[in-house]
């Protein structure tokens, strides 16, 4: 299909060749490398036409590759390389190149394994980029075997050797990150291994050693670029150590040109913001000539987070004032700070830039963002316990997910309207909307906020039953703590007797409380014992005893 495709193209395609018939073949090969470098997929189609038409196509294949996996055309590349009659192991590494840079690793681990079949053995770059295409899914086993064929071939050198580190960072394997990283030369100081060495470091957790790794290779008298200092700066973000991270922030300003990088200045934002150092992020914030929607986002957030909403919302209106544009990140960051009936009025002025699509803050939202972002709202609305503005907003939702009708459910539950939440709830079921732990979670909740007994266990028993849910003990413990209010503690104990997963302790917890208001000794020392096995420390047990004790 695409094949023809192409040579329909050719034909139809205005034969205006004249510049390109004035270059020989240094130059035809000069001129699909810059439409490559240039991602100029009009111009590599006319010069791919051009060259099927002069009869000279087979002796540019390999480069025609790679000109349409430079723009992104991997049907392409496949299909000039399908017309390769002998690939040589450059055609197969522009091939495997193509789909591993455009997002298609299984393709490319896929063409790995036919360059095998086909007897054309892979080289270091080859395998390198098969080790990334792994890492970007995660595949370990596979990479592992691949590492396994770079040691037995001995072609590892440090592109090969960052990609491995790269992979076992990706995938939770630090000590083996670690093991390949030590295996360069002493003294040596690659700047990419030891860059992503400290990026595994971070992505593993293991801040600290990310932090030491860093000094360390700054001890050597080496100049770190961009992105090793991003790396040290998310290691201490994770540590929340401000100490640290005023040390990695004068390194900063001490590197050359590195104040007016944005995306390093975004995650110093980001690093002061972990340190609960707010008056230093604002300051960084501040400091930075050019401001995208990213850092933006991360101070709006970070206001919205500490519950500082007016400081967010009059941020956000600077952003707005300045000329840029909110992207769905911004929305939900701001909007996790209006959870009170303090910031409800900022809430709904949020709401109005989102809905307005003529206000200079309106941005048009992919339908998958709308939803997410409606979504939020809709759950802002009722933590400040405005239901008629949910569920206004529930109704005129275009589309809505599993999330929209939960938080509605949610909306009615926390604000007390336990019939109201069933209803919808209902209507789910009318809809054919499907029910997952959390929304159960939210129904059970609403039953028990409400004293709805009975329909709270014939939610539960219908949650595996008809919906393929296995209750946790989260929802059973709904249903317990309404047992126990109603006083029937014995179906109450010999539910959570009977339970398949080990009952925690606040089901026992919860059963305890209930014994102490009905008045039954015996049973709340049964609970009182088996709660002391799983919290020791937790003084319920021995509390509700010296009451009974007292009564007596």
């Amino acid at each position: 299909m695409i094949q023809r495709r192409l040579a329909a193209r050719a034909r139809t395609a205005p034969h205006d060749d004249s510049d390109l018939m004035r270059l020989d073949h240094p130059g035809l090969v000069s001129f699909l490398q810059s439409c490559g470098a240039k991602r100029d997929l009009e111009e590599g189609r006319r010069a791919h036409a051009f060259l099927e038409r002069s009869n000279r196509e087979p002796k540019f294949m390999n480069l025609l590759v790679k000109m349409y996996g430079r723009c992104g055309r991997v049907e392409e590349a496949r299909c000039v390389f399908a017309k390769i009659p002998a690939p040589n192991l450059y055609s197969w590494t522009m091939i495997v190149t193509a789909y591993a840079q455009n997002g298609h690793p299984h393709e490319a681990l896929g063409l790995l394994r036919r360059m095998d079949l086909d007897g054309t053995p892979p080289d270091k770059v080859v395998l390198s980029i098969a080790v990334t295409a792994c890492a970007s899914i995660c595949a370990l086993s596979l990479g592992k075997q691949i590492h396994h064929r770079v040691a037995t071939l001995g072609v590892i050198d440090d592109f090969l050797r960052s990609s491995l580190i790269n992979l076992y960072g990706t995938c939770g394997e630090i000590s083996l990150a670690k093991s390949v990283f030590d295996s360069m030369a002493a003294g040596a100081t690659n700047l990419v291994c030891w860059a992503t060495m400290i990026k595994a470091f971070a992505r593993c957790g293991q801040f600290l050693a990310g932090i030491e790794l860093f000094w360390e290779w700054i001890s050597r008298g080496v100049e770190p670029d961009a992105v090793t200092l991003v790396s040290a700066v998310d290691c201490c973000a994770g540590l929340g150590d401000l100490q640290q991270s005023q040390a990695i922030h004068a390194r900063v300003l001490a590197a050359a040109g590195m104040e007016s990088n944005e995306f390093l200045g975004s995650a110093l934002l980001t690093m002061f913001v972990r340190c609960k150092a707010l008056d230093r992020a604002r300051a960084t914030f501040e400091a930075m000539e050019a401001k995208s929607v990213v850092p933006w986002t991360a101070m709006i957030s970070a206001y919205a987070q500490i519950a500082r909403p007016r400081e967010a919302f009059r941020l956000f209106q600077r952003m707005a004032m300045e000329g840029v544009r909110p992207n769905e990140v911004t929305f939900l960051g701001i909007l996790e700070g209006f959870a009170t009936r303090a910031s409800f009025h900022h809430g709904r002025l949020i709401h109005a830039c989102f809905d307005d699509g003529s206000a200079p803050m309106a941005l048009e939202f992919a339908p998958p963002s709308r939803i997410k972002v409606s979504n939020a709202i809709l759950d802002m609305y009722a933590r400040c316990g405005s239901v008629d503005d949910a569920r206004a907003l529930f109704d005129r939702m275009a589309s809505r997910t599993n999330i929209s009708w939960t938080s509605m459910v949610a909306a009615y539950a926390q604000n007390g309207h336990p019939s109201l939440a069933l209803e919808i709830s209902r209507e789910m079921d009318q809809v054919g909307m499907s029910k997952n732990a959390i929304t159960f979670i939210t129904i059970l909740s609403a039953c028990n906020h409400g004293g709805l007994l009975e329909e709270g266990i014939r939610f539960l028993a219908g949650m595996r039953r008809d919906h393929g849910v296995l209750p946790s003990n989260a929802h059973y413990s709904c249903v317990i703590d309404l047992l126990g209010k109603a006083g029937r503690l014995e179906e109450a104990e010999s539910m959570i007797a009977g339970l398949v997963e080990r009952p925690d302790a606040g089901l026992w917890r919860s059963l305890l409380g209930s014994c102490r208001i009905h008045g039954d000794e015996e049973r709340a020392g049964r609970a009182g014992e088996e709660l002391k096995k799983l919290e020791p420390s937790d003084a319920a047990p021995y509390v509700v005893k010296k009451l009974f004790l007292l009564e007596t």
